[in-house]
């Protein structure tokens, strides 16, 4: 229920200064803006953002790099529409003003991050380094797991993502995904009876003793890879996709990866920091172009990630 995410977010027992009508004030003396999102909506949008995926990827009937194929066309399209949007950047809650004045957005620099262990440690150094440095403006950071609060996920500088921003960012990102997530009727198995799948869509278990039929398997498929797919490639209409198909099964990381990029366009960032989620070659992170990614991180590789 929405109200397990409220004592995430739960205000704090005011003081006698708040109590007498005074701003509110945090350890370190800076002014808190006041949220005018409640918990109900908080948790409601967050568990939109978890919620099972409406097509479940264990019932596409197209390759593991066919989702990949759409899933990096989605983002790289909202990468470009987002950069091509004037816009002045919003002020830190901790701050009074934005880094820029600038209405003009430039496409942020990546830096991604890939591996088995490691790449929350790398993330979070770059991140403490850039914004030490000060020399390339606001620095946005997307990591996974959350510990208390999927707030976590998404940093501006060292700032979680505000409760009103994850609120309206996160409704938009349901909206877009929700949007582009459509597949022909053709490339869609229907239910099997006493089938559980899981939340991610990695697995899928079928206690009826029926099975699936094996997914189908492009060249791409094969280790031997020629790199990261042009988004041109993933776009309807293609020789690789059908014409009516833009879907891929989006599952909560996709969505929550959405927000991130609506948070980090709305605040200018100049450097964004990707924490890849289960992969790199196929994950959702992978979709900026060479051009614009500044530096890809690649940690330790063990055995349950080749």
């Amino acid at each position: 229920p929405p109200q397990r995410w409220a004592s995430s977010h739960a205000p704090a027992k005011a003081t006698p200064s708040e109590a007498a009508g005074a701003a509110p004030t945090s350890n370190n003396a800076e002014p808190v803006v006041p949220s005018a999102t409640t918990d109900q909506q908080l948790g409601e949008v967050v568990e939109a953002l978890l919620a099972q995926p409406v097509i479940h990827p264990r019932r596409l009937l197209i390759s593991q790099r066919e989702r990949a194929r759409r899933r990096h066309a989605f983002f790289a399209a909202l990468d470009a529409d987002l950069a091509s949007k004037p816009h002045e950047p919003t002020a830190l809650p901790t701050t009074t003003a934005s880094h820029t004045s600038s209405s003009t957005r430039r496409r942020p620099r990546y830096v991604h991050v890939a591996g088995t262990k490691g790449k929350g440690s790398v993330c979070e150094l770059v991140r403490a380094g850039l914004v030490a440095a000060g020399t390339v403006g606001r620095v946005g950071t997307f990591t996974s797991p959350h510990l208390h609060s999927p707030r976590e996920r998404i940093r501006v500088d060292d700032v979680p993502i505000g409760a009103d921003e994850l609120v309206r960012h996160g409704r938009e990102a349901l909206e877009r995904v929700a949007r582009a997530d459509t597949v022909a009727p053709d490339e869609l198995l229907p239910p099997l009876e006493g089938e559980k799948l899981d939340d991610d869509g990695h697995h899928g278990v079928v206690s009826s003793g029926t099975t699936r039929p094996p997914r189908p398997r492009d060249d791409d498929d094969v280790v031997h890879d020629e790199g990261r797919p042009d988004a041109s490639s993933c776009s309807p209409g293609s020789s690789s996709s059908s014409k009516s198909s833009t879907g891929w099964g989006a599952v909560f990381f996709d969505r929550l990866l959405a927000a991130a990029l609506l948070c980090f366009a709305e605040h200018g960032c100049e450097v964004v920091i990707l924490e890849a989620g289960i992969g790199a070659r196929l994950d959702s992170t992978n979709f900026a172009s060479a051009e614009n990614v500044a530096v890809s991180v690649v940690t330790s590789i063990s055995r349950d990630h080749t």
